[in-house]
Formats: C-alpha cells, structure tokens, sequence
C-alpha cells in the first residue's frame, strides 16, 4: 500500500535517486510537483462537485415548495403571500375585512373637487347676477314709477322675496350637495367592502353586464356623477327657490298683510282638509287598538315590547265603520293622491344625483342608466381593488 505522508505526497515509496541518467539526480522534487498537481486536481473536482450538488439540491427546494396556484405575477415567493396574507386577514378580524382597508381613490377625489369648484362658481354667479338686477330694476323703478304707488310697493316686495329665497336657496342646496357627497362616498365604501366579501345581496338580480359594458360603465362613472351632482344641486336650488317664493305669497306676506288675503285662498282649503285627514288616521288607529283587537298579547318581531295579537274583536262595529269609511276615503283620495306624489317627488328630487340609488320601482333597476353605471363602476373597482388580489402584487 501506498504510504501518505501530512502533506498528502507519497515519497516514501520512490527511490531518492535516478538510475537512469549518468548522474545521480535526486527525484523527491519532481514527486512532490507530481503530487501537487495530483492534489490540486482532486480540490477542483470537488469544488464542482459541491457545485452541482447545491444547485441540484437548490433546484429540488424550489420545486418541493413551489405554490401550486401563484396570484400575481410569476416566481413571488411563498413566504411573502403568507405573510402580507396573515396581515390583511389580521386587521379584516378573521376575514371580516375592515374599512380601514378602503382608501379613497384618485377618481373620488377628482369628482369632489370639480363640483365644488363648479358649485363656488355658481353661487358668485348667482350673487352678482342677483345685485346687477336688483340695480337696474331698481333705476328703472325709480325713473318710471312713483314710489308711493301700489305697483312700485309690490315690486318691490316680489324684489326682496327673491333676493330672500335665492339666499335660503343656495344655502340649502349648498347642504343638499355635501351632504349628497359625503353619501355617495359612504354608500361606495359600503357596497364595495360588501363585495370584498362576497356579498351581492344588494344588487337587483336583473341587472347583469358583461365585462365589456362593465369597461364602459367604469369609463362613463366619473363624468357622469359629476353631471348628476350638479343637476341634482341646480334642480333643487330652483326647486327650494320656487317653494320659498310660494310660502310667502301663500302664507307669510297674507299673514303679514302687505299682499291681499286672496292669496291665502289655497292654504285656507287643503289645510283644514290635510288636518282632518291626519287627525281622523290617528283616532282610528286609536280606537283599533282599543275596540278592533282582542285583549291577548305577543312579543313583536324586532323589540322586546308586546303587543295585541291581530285577532278581531267586536266585528259588527267594525264591518259598520268599514262600510261609512269606504265612501269617505273615496272623497278624500285625491289629498292622498297628492300627498303620493310630492312624496315621491321629494324623495326622487334628494336621489337624483346619487347613481347608487336606483330611482326606479322593484322590478325595473336595469332601465335606470345612472344605477347600471354605477353598477359597473363598482365591478371594476372590486376586480383591481381586492385587497387580497393586491397583496399578491407586492
């Protein structure tokens, strides 16, 4: 066997001199240049060795732990997924995702500043318009009439009531619109962190848009609540200005004197009607409870009260009153009718420039353009803004 001396050379086992060559020529240097070369061929074939094997073993890794489904783009790792995962599962509560996660977005923001700019525009426009014809009629007044005619007194009046009413006007209005803003803001986080999770028990089941009219809604959103705001905000302001101008010709400046009583007229006929009305509700609402239902008792469905179990009681009376009550209610539709319809004016008016309440009955959501809109804004909003979807992206 071969005798390997500390410094890994093998010596030992050769001659010490040539006998080969005329002269004695030592040959321990040229076995140790032999086993040096021997030895530095053995370091770099484990160098590569060790290598390929990290690569190999490294190549193995990547493939045990590799994500079978990946969301974003290619090669992110795993750990990373996890962790800004647990992170947004830990501020949701256990996949209650939580609105501190809602951020308010560039096209929000965008649609904001453009209604108030257009709304402080409107109300100087309104302003110095008012003054300037508050002057010329005022020169024109005093050059062909003489103030201590009844003509120049009324005009003068009907003058200050619409400077009144277009300052009660733009105040309320102003109201209107923040306060329809702010709305809008609030009804678009709710909605979409509903969506966040999954719910769409909110949206009508026959308002369905493919993903191509889902794109163009998203592109028709901003301008369009931009107009809606605006439309909303004028329209109630000539709205709250016509309704003043009526109160004081109709019931402060008859109350006051400076106007005849004939404009009292129409307050003095539906008002004792509407009082009756009203009153005659609440007393048969009261005799129902204490006459019409029986003396038995259950709990209601939303609170913790009782109240009388709907079981008849004293039924001939009741079939009587049902029979005089039949025709009186036939004379008094039409105030009922009335009062349906300023109703349901009032509320449409308040709606009008909110695109996330549709303004049409049950039924028939898909033919109000501005809800669909809104609609398919909320759409791409949820498949770019997810906040899970994000996480991904990081």
């Amino acid at each position: 066997m071969v005798k390997i001396n500390e410094r890994g050379s093998c010596a030992e086992r050769m001659p010490k001199y040539s006998v080969n060559s005329t002269t004695a020529v030592p040959v321990s240097s040229a076995a140790d240049d032999l086993c040096i070369q021997i030895d530095k061929g053995v370091l770099w074939g484990l160098w590569v060795y060790a290598i390929v094997a990290i690569l190999i073993i490294s190549l193995f890794e990547k493939r045990r732990y590799k994500p079978e489904i990946c969301f974003g783009r290619p090669g992110l790792p795993l750990q990373r997924i996890v962790s800004y995962s647990e992170t947004v599962l830990t501020e949701a509560k256990l996949c209650c995702l939580h609105k501190s996660l809602y951020r308010c977005t560039t096209r929000t923001l965008a649609i904001n500043t453009i209604v108030i700019l257009v709304f402080y525009y409107n109300v100087i426009f309104t302003f110095v318009v008012e003054e300037e014809l508050v002057r010329v009629l005022t020169a024109a007044l005093v050059s062909n009439i003489s103030p201590t005619t009844n003509l120049y007194q009324h005009i003068t009046i009907f003058v200050d009531v619409i400077k009144v009413s277009l300052i009660i006007g733009n105040i309320l209005s102003a109201v209107y619109l923040m306060t329809n803003m702010v709305l809008i803001y609030r009804s678009q986080r709710q909605h979409l962190m509903r969506r966040w999770r999954g719910d769409k028990s909110f949206i009508p089941s026959q308002c369905k848009l493919d993903h191509s009219e889902m794109l163009v809604k998203s592109l028709m959103y901003a301008g369009n609540q931009v107009s809606y705001l605006l439309g909303g905000y004028l329209l109630s302001q000539v709205v709250i200005v016509v309704f003043c101008i009526f109160l004081a010709y109709c019931v402060i400046l008859p109350i006051m004197e400076k106007v005849p009583s004939v404009f009292l007229y129409p307050v003095e006929v539906f008002l004792p009607g509407v009082l009756f009305m009203f009153g005659l509700q609440f007393l048969l609402r009261f005799i129902s409870g204490r006459i019409f239902l029986q003396n038995h008792f259950v709990s209601r469905q939303s609170a913790t009260d009782m109240e009388k179990v709907l079981a008849l009681d004293n039924r001939r009376v009741y079939q009587n009153l049902s029979f005089f009550l039949f025709f009186y209610y036939i004379l008094t539709g039409l105030y009922r009718c009335t009062y349906r319809v300023l109703t349901s004016m009032f509320i449409s008016l308040f709606y009008i420039a909110r695109m996330d309440k549709p303004l049409l009955v049950s039924g028939f959501e898909q033919f109000d353009i501005g809800y669909m809109t809104y609609l398919g804004f909320l759409e791409v909003e949820l498949q770019h803004c997810h906040p899970v979807v994000v996480v991904s992206w990081m």
